[in-house]
Order: C-alpha cells, then structure tokens, then sequence
C-alpha cells in the first residue's frame, strides 16, 4: 500500500516496473498507516483474512529470498490450521 500523496499514475508505473503482482493500494490520507501504527516506511504487514497482522517488518527485506518465502507459507499454513 502507498501511503504517500503521489498520483496513482505514478504508483502504477511502479508497480509495473518493479514487476509486483499482488495487490497495491493507495491511502493518500494515511488513514490505514494510522490505524496499523505504521512507523517507517517501507512497512511490511503480512495481514489474514480477518485483518490481523500476523507479522511485521520495518524496513527493506528481501522477501524474495527462500528464508522469506518459507517464513510467509508457515504463516498461511498457522492461519489455515486455525
């Protein structure tokens, strides 16, 4: 999510370039950084169906890394279990 004022135009062009397939959404008001206390960006949520952070990560991380994938798979695993 971009919790920026940049126009979506440009958030667009980013997501392109950078090749991201999930989701992204714009809060040009922050009101969902607000709401999840966001205190740097970039900010990682992993978030399950029902809204909840499962984890947090402040700061750049290589998510496409195998460590990172595995740690993402346990947590939808956990959730589906529950």
């Amino acid at each position: 999510m971009s919790v920026d004022r940049a126009e979506m135009g440009k958030i667009r062009d980013y997501v392109k370039r950078m090749g991201i397939t999930f989701p992204n959404l714009h809060d040009a008001t922050s009101e969902t950084a607000t709401i999840y206390q966001v205190t740097g960006v970039p900010m990682t949520f992993i978030i399950d169906a029902r809204g909840r952070a499962l984890g947090v990560a402040v700061g750049l991380r290589p998510w496409m890394s195998d460590d990172s994938q595995k740690l993402v798979q346990q947590l939808i695993a956990e959730t589906k279990a529950k």
